[in-house]
């Protein structure tokens, strides 16, 4: 795919011309966050239907892109999302990137790997610092008498931390896309049929 070094260090970045640029720039664009971390889909924000109906929406760490298909993160299997997305799996991941003037909404499906070889994967390619955070005995979100870090509470075995690890894959259904140009802001919106996404201008 297309490597986005020019395009980030541009300003503006130009116009795409055809929906296949577009499809090929929002993929590529994923790729960059999760692998290089220089673009606001590092950090996305990951938006989930609550069980009581409400919107749950939080920043998190994109870690792998399996290109045209989804999108990874990883999470403690304890935590809220977690109950909240096997009752709703419908998900949206949204970031806005300042510098290029662009926003990617990537919507799906997702799913929750706990004890399977993709969350074996994970696991063992994650660094030691990215994996503290499942070291602790307290539950994500349980009351703290102070303000406090993963470090600073009683710690797990390997074992039980590997247990506490999850990884959240959401397999994109569509993509919806906009550009802020000079020239004129456009939008283009890609919905999955079979293997392929099928794209379309939209009014923005």
């Amino acid at each position: 795919m297309k490597d986005l070094e020019d395009e980030l260090m541009a300003e503006p970045m130009s116009r795409l011309e055809s929906l296949e640029e577009v499809l090929e720039h929002l993929w590529a664009y994923a790729e960059r966050g999760a692998h290089r971390r220089d673009n606001a889909m590092a950090t996305p924000i990951f938006v989930t239907t609550r069980q009581d109906g409400a919107p749950g929406a939080r920043t998190v760490i994109l870690r792998d892109v399996e290109p045209g298909r989804a999108l990874l993160c990883h999470t403690d299997r304890r935590s809220g999302k977690v109950q909240d997305l096997q009752a709703e799996p419908r998900t949206v991941w949204v970031c806005y990137d300042r510098q290029i003037h662009q926003q990617f909404q990537f919507i799906g499906r997702t799913t929750i790997h706990t004890d399977d070889a993709l969350a074996d994967r994970m696991w063992a390619e994650e660094s030691p610092d990215e994996l503290v955070f499942y070291y602790k005995k307290p539950r994500p979100s349980e009351h703290a008498e102070t303000p406090s870090s993963a470090q600073d509470f009683e710690e797990v075995s390997e074992a039980e931390a590997r247990a506490n690890f999850a990884v959240v894959r959401t397999e994109i259904d569509a993509i919806l896309w906009q550009h802020v140009h000079p020239e004129g802001e456009y939008r283009a919106g890609f919905k999955r049929q079979g293997d392929q996404f099928v794209g379309e201008w939209l009014v923005p």
